[in-house]
């Protein structure tokens, strides 16, 4: 998943299986 922009809804789902730090500071 390259994109870093995603919507409140996808990042509700994702974010919990992000490693914090990965990606930076979300937006």
């Amino acid at each position: 998943m390259a994109r870093r922009k995603l919507t409140d809804e996808q990042w509700k789902l994702i974010e919990p299986f992000l490693p914090i730090g990965e990606y930076g500071p979300y937006p």
